[in-house]
């Protein structure tokens, strides 16, 4: 047997605005992640590409929605994300169904903060060596805050 096929893998995806897809194997290794394609060719591609993905994928999606104070058109590109994020969902998921988790279902899970701060130094203090939103300047100010305070080694 194919030892990728007696796997197991597993695949998150987060439909935000800047959300992404993940997958590991069962051991905890990152086979892929991407950021969520901004154009429709982009999702095209992605799509295919889990034409070639092994059969025993479990696949987990963010249940998010809109915010009641989005307006009108952010409400709707959000919404047509969402439902892009739940295709990609299906066609990746062939075990099982897909499972809807909450943000704040999977941030307990995984012992993270509500608080943007300690989110940061719980991840980076777990060997996460990247910023996940590279664009947030507030990463930069609270990371060098942690430093400065010691909670997070140099």
């Amino acid at each position: 047997m194919n030892s990728l096929m007696s796997k197991k893998y597993y695949a998150g995806i987060d439909a935000g605005a800047k959300g992404a897809v993940a997958v590991i194997d069962e051991a905890g290794k990152v086979i892929h992640l991407q950021d969520l394609p901004t154009t429709n060719e982009g999702w095209n591609l992605l799509l295919l590409q889990t034409m070639y993905k092994p059969d025993n994928t479990y696949v987990a999606l963010e249940n998010v929605h809109a915010l009641p104070n989005q307006s009108t058109v952010a409400g709707f590109t959000f919404g047509k994300n969402v439902g892009k994020a739940e295709l990609l969902a299906e066609a990746l998921a062939i075990l099982d169904d897909v499972l809807l988790v909450t943000p704040q279902k999977w941030k307990k899970h995984f012992g993270l903060s509500k608080d943007k701060k300690e989110a940061i130094q719980i991840a980076i203090n777990a060997g996460i060596d990247m910023s996940m939103d590279p664009y947030d300047l507030n990463f930069c100010t609270l990371l060098k805050e942690l430093v400065d305070e010691g909670k997070v080694p140099m």
